[in-house]
C-alpha cells in the first residue's frame, strides 16, 4: 500500500514539473478581456494585481511595481482597460479560476504595458 502511494506521489510531482517548467511559451493561448479596473494591489514580490469588473479571475503584471510606480498604476482605477492574458491550464489551477498573467494592457487603444 505504501509503495503504491509513493508511486502516485512521484507521478503527481513529475506531472507538476513537466507542466510548470517545460511549458512552451510560444504556444500560449492569448485571450482578451475588457473591463473597468476596480482595484490594483501589490501581490507576490512587487506584482501588480488587478481586479477587473465582474471577472472571477484576477490579472497580474509580474514585478509590475518594479517597472512602474504605484501612483502611475493607481491612475488606472476606474478606467476601462483591455487585457491580453495567457490562458493556459496548470496543475496548480485545474479549474482555471486563478490569477492570469497579463501579456499586454491597453487603455483607449494605447498600449501601456507589453511583455514583448
Amino acid at each position: 500500500m505504501k509503495k503504491h502511494l509513493l508511486i502516485a506521489a512521484i507521478a503527481a510531482l513529475s506531472l507538476f514539473v513537466i507542466n510548470s517548467i517545460f511549458q512552451d511559451s510560444s504556444s500560449r493561448n492569448i485571450k482578451k478581456y475588457s473591463g473597468k479596473v476596480l482595484n490594483i494591489e501589490e501581490g507576490g514580490i512587487k506584482d501588480a494585481v488587478f481586479k477587473i469588473g465582474n471577472s472571477k479571475n484576477t490579472f497580474y503584471i509580474n514585478r509590475g511595481f518594479e517597472a512602474s510606480n504605484a501612483v502611475e498604476l493607481k491612475t488606472l482605477i476606474g478606467k476601462t482597460v483591455t487585457i491580453y492574458y495567457s490562458d493556459c491550464w496548470t496543475i496548480l489551477d485545474p479549474f482555471n479560476n486563478g490569477s492570469k498573467n497579463i501579456e499586454k494592457l491597453a487603455v483607449n487603444n494605447a498600449v501601456i504595458f507589453n511583455t514583448n
